[in-house]
């Protein structure tokens, strides 16, 4: 079966933003394994109450971070790659309500 795509008004992909949204780039490509690449833009919502199975962004040693929120072991995690950090060692920033990813030119 062939992929097919269907048309979609632009507006219905517009992002809403408000007081408490922000957006991170994605640097280096250790965020593959949950569809991730450097340059990718994450579009964040602070305030967002997350869930597990949600992607988040967390201020750890003073540097962003991406990650899934896992429950493992009773306790959560931020899940980045091959590693997971303890949740009560981070800062939950916001949840991820969109990525936006550039073609780049021939590609």
């Amino acid at each position: 079966m062939p992929h097919l795509c269907q048309p979609v008004p632009l507006d219905k992909i517009r992002v809403p933003t408000t007081a408490r949204t922000f957006a991170l780039e994605v640097k280096g490509d250790g965020l593959e394994g949950l569809h991730l690449r450097a340059g990718d833009i994450v579009v964040c919502e602070h305030g967002a109450v997350p869930a597990p199975g949600d992607l988040i962004a967390a201020l750890a040693d003073d540097e962003n971070r991406i990650g899934l929120l896992v429950c493992a072991r009773g306790r959560l995690w931020l899940r980045q790659g091959r590693a997971d950090t303890p949740v009560d060692d981070l800062v939950i920033q916001g949840v991820v309500r969109a990525v936006v990813r550039r073609v780049p030119a021939g590609g």
